[in-house]
């Protein structure tokens, strides 16, 4: 009964199917090289730009922290000469 009909065959498909292209190693190294060059290169100039702003506003910044420096100088003597009256003065009325 069924010897009569075909029997189905494997077929390979890659002969089918389209060639993927060669890629050459000497292509993928070279695009490797030259994205981590763009990238260095990127890194660097952005390393000078952050050095050549700080050089630029050096001496602002160094007046704005004297500034500060002595602005926590002043809290802290006028803090503890406050201290100091209010020390006295608990002792006077304590007597």
């Amino acid at each position: 009964m069924f010897d009569d009909k075909v029997q189905p065959k494997l077929v390979d498909l890659s002969e089918y199917a389209p060639k993927p292209k060669k890629i050459s190693v000497k292509d993928i190294k070279y695009k490797t090289t030259i994205t981590k060059n763009i990238v260095l290169f990127l890194v660097i100039v952005l390393g000078f730009m952050f050095v050549y702003y700080k050089y630029k506003h050096k001496d602002i910044e160094k007046l704005e922290t004297k500034n500060k420096i002595l602005e926590l100088n002043n809290y802290v003597t006028m803090k503890t000469v406050d201290n100091m009256i209010d020390s006295k003065s608990d002792n006077k009325n304590v007597k």
